[in-house]
């Protein structure tokens, strides 16, 4: 019986001993339970609590407010933007036409240099340059040049008539204090050379005459007498001899008549 009694006293003890254990266990586990909930929780700041907060208040409000949020922005009118003005059309400003300024005779020079000269059996060829100068302060416009190849007569005293020239070229414009060149050929027939007796010989002088025609006025008329160089004088020069054969004629110079010739 005594044996009995002791080991119904050590079995106690025994489940005694392991109920305690087993209470200090999961005591132990609800605290490590709860240290790691409040350290995650800590380390998340209150992200846990607000997504809480916000999935109790979406519980409350329902699903009609939270369209409502969501359909604030969107819903809102946008604003109409204010009509484009109308652009207003280009009215085509026509140009100003340039004021035709009459040709001043005084204020336009004219240089001539002979290129080449030859005389064939047909005719009698002057190829020319022609320098136009505007000594003015105002830009001459529509500029026609003509030109005639003929001879000084016999006992004439004063240049042939400048009636039969041909047209050259025309010029659209020479600026204030600038000049133009043009080129250009001038031929007069076998039969309407004239020569004239000088020492006994038959001589010729050919004459060149320029016409500087403008819509705003009257035309400008200048003549050239065209001979060989004088060895005396740079304003003189010599009659031709056409005793040779056809062909090439010396270097000619071109010399400004003063006289003005007459229409």
């Amino acid at each position: 019986a005594a044996l009995i009694v002791l080991l119904a006293i050590l079995a106690a003890m025994i489940f005694w001993v392991i109920s305690r254990r087993k209470r200090e266990e999961e005591t132990d586990l609800d605290a490590s339970a709860s240290v790691l909930t409040a350290g995650v929780r800590a380390s998340m700041g209150n992200e846990t609590s607000a997504t809480t907060s916000e999935q109790e208040e979406t519980d409350e409000l329902g699903l009609t407010q939270v369209s409502e949020a969501q359909e604030g922005p969107s819903a809102a009118a946008a604003p109409t933007p204010a009509p484009e003005p109308a652009p207003v059309p280009l009215v085509p400003v026509p140009p100003i036409a340039p004021v035709a300024v009459p040709l001043n005779p005084s204020q336009v020079e004219l240089s001539l240099d002979i290129i080449n000269a030859s005389r064939s059996l047909m005719r009698l060829s002057i190829e020319f340059s022609l320098e136009i100068s505007n000594r003015s302060e105002q830009p001459i416009r529509d500029i026609k040049v003509a030109g005639e190849l003929s001879c000084a007569q016999e006992g004439s005293t004063s240049v042939a008539p400048v009636d039969k020239t041909q047209e050259i070229t025309s010029l659209d414009r020479i600026a204030p204090q600038q000049s133009r060149r043009v080129t250009g050929l001038l031929q007069l027939p076998v039969a309407e050379i004239s020569t004239i007796r000088q020492n006994g010989k038959p001589v010729v002088i050919p004459l060149v005459h320029l016409r500087l025609g403008s819509s705003a006025g009257p035309a400008i008329k200048r003549t050239f007498v065209l001979g060989t160089p004088s060895s005396s004088s740079v304003t003189r020069v010599h009659p031709l001899l056409l005793d040779g054969p056809p062909g090439g004629l010396p270097p000619l110079r071109a010399q400004l008549i003063k006289q003005p010739a007459k229409a």
